[in-house]
This record gives structure tokens, C-alpha cells and sequence, in this order.
């Protein structure tokens, strides 16, 4: 159905909680569902492995140490068993209403792209996935937070395999902007 990837901060205290509440909400998005997390950062091999996702740790970075995104779309497609991709950042919780939304855009056929923008919500624990109602705790922290970021925050690209290989800028993880442009490429 769909091939997740992305890039993490060290999972270290509270981001590492975050980082991986994120990734197994992606995990239960769809049965057949997989994920790539590319970096070297500490505690990501370990995370990788104890979520049973891929792991990749050679990231192609500037003289700075900032990743380079273009090396990674295109190793994502590269890997990735499926058609459908999905580049989102790491600290994104996905609820399965974003799987509905990207079966009917996926559906429509040809070269597509669906991006969207996140709602700020504080969750400091692990979520307990095993809950039955966990889906409906997190979207309830969410409305209660009421705090959703302005349209130029854009916190994932679901796109058709293709659309971005081998054509992406070398834009940089973490730098104002370029996740508005990559929507008009």
C-alpha cells in the first residue's frame, strides 16, 4: 500500500519518545505497510531494530552536517516495495483516516501528490497502540490542543513513485522553505 520514510533526530528523551509513537503509527496504517528511517543519529539503529523497520544510515549531509533530502527521496524509491510513497517527518502521529485519504488520491491513477500540515499536541508518553481506543485518545489531544500550524508547515509528501527521482533540488532537513517548494516541482 504504502513505503514511509524519513529521518530522525537523536531519540533521546522526550524526541525519543516522539519519534517513535510516530513510526508505529505509520506501521499500523496498512498491513503491508513499510518504513525507512535514513541516518546516523544516535539511539536510530536501535530504534529501527526494535520497531522492525528498515534502516539505513549513510545520509549524504553538507559541509555543515544538515542531510540532504534529494539522496533520500531517491533511495526511498530505490528501496521501496511499494508504488506509494510517503516522505513525512518523524515526529508525526498518522491516524487511519490519512490511509483513506491516500488510497483515494493513489487511486485516481498517474503521478499524484497529497502533502499536508500537522497539529501541534503534547503527548510526553508512549502511547499504548495495543488500546483499543488509542486513535481516538490521540485525535481528542489534538481538538483539545486546537493548535494546528499555518500552511506553510508541511509535515509529509505522499507521492507516486517517480514523481520526485532524480529531480529533487538539494534542499536540507530543517531549512524554512523548502517543503513549499517541493510541492511545486
Amino acid at each position: 500500500m504504502i513505503t514511509f520514510f524519513t529521518t530522525p533526530k537523536p531519540f533521546r528523551g522526550h524526541i525519543g519518545v516522539i519519534q517513535r509513537n510516530a513510526i508505529e503509527s505509520w506501521k499500523r496504517i496498512h498491513p503491508s505497510a513499510e518504513v525507512i528511517l535514513f541516518g546516523d543519529e544516535e539511539g536510530a539503529a536501535e530504534a529501527a531494530r526494535d520497531l522492525c523497520i528498515r534502516h539505513v544510515p549513510e545520509v549524504k549531509r553538507n559541509e555543515h552536517g544538515t542531510k540532504y533530502l534529494s539522496p533520500i527521496f531517491d533511495a526511498a524509491q530505490n528501496l521501496a516495495h511499494q508504488n506509494c510513497l510517503c516522505y513525512v517527518n518523524c515526529d508525526i502521529i498518522l491516524l487511519s483516516d490519512f490511509r483513506l485519504a491516500a488510497e483515494r488520491v493513489s487511486a485516481l491513477g498517474g503521478k499524484f501528490l497529497m502533502a499536508g500540515q500537522r497539529w501541534d499536541t503534547d503527548i510526553t508518553a508512549p502511547v499504548d497502540f495495543y488500546a483499543a481506543d488509542w486513535e481516538a485518545t490521540v485525535r481528542r489531544l489534538a481538538c483539545e490542543a486546537n493548535h494546528q500550524r499555518p500552511p506553510q508547515w508541511i509535515d509529509y509528501f505522499v507521492f507516486s513513485r517517480g514523481l520526485y527521482y532524480k529531480n529533487m533540488p538539494p534542499f536540507v532537513i530543517g531549512r524554512p522553505g523548502w517543503d513549499s517548494r517541493a510541492t511545486t516541482l
